[in-house]
């Protein structure tokens, strides 16, 4: 899951790189975020896929990190290892099938419980390299396992 919104755009080409590597290796899925989810244009295969993928697709809007994983707990799709590149910025809420307004922890939550024990990575960008994200302290401090940045 590669965050799309407003100013990450390094985001989308780490993403798109992880993503065609992960494709190469096993069954990865790519799609990315702002306000919504949204598939690639195609997935990228070679290194010219990457590279023209990364360059064409747009950041911009807000940022809802639970969009990315949104329709995979509405259908119930199993996801092992969900990877999420992102700034951990999350200022704005999604919906979910039943009209449930949310955030990704919440979300990723219900659907450990409710879809599949899943593990969380995050690779993120954040003023200070060194520094935990927002979001990967609010599992921590929930002691949630299987989550790392």
């Amino acid at each position: 899951m590669g965050d799309a919104s407003y100013s990450m755009d390094v985001a989308i080409r780490t993403a798109t790189i992880l993503a065609s590597l992960l494709t190469a290796v096993c069954s990865a899925k790519l799609n990315f975020f702002h306000t919504e989810m949204f598939l690639p244009a195609f997935t990228p295969k070679t290194i010219e896929d990457v590279l023209t993928l990364a360059l064409t697709t747009k950041a911009h809007g807000l940022t809802a990190n639970a969009a990315g994983l949104v329709s995979y707990y509405d259908s119930k799709e199993i996801i092992k290892t969900l990877i999420m590149v992102t700034d951990e910025i999350e200022n704005t809420d999604v919906h979910t099938a039943n009209g449930t307004s949310t955030r990704f922890f919440n979300l990723f939550m219900k659907y450990r419980s409710e879809v599949y024990p899943a593990k969380l990575v995050f690779i993120s960008f954040l003023d200070n390299q060194h520094d935990q994200g927002r979001m990967y302290t609010e599992f921590l401090n929930a002691n949630v396992p299987d989550v790392i940045q």
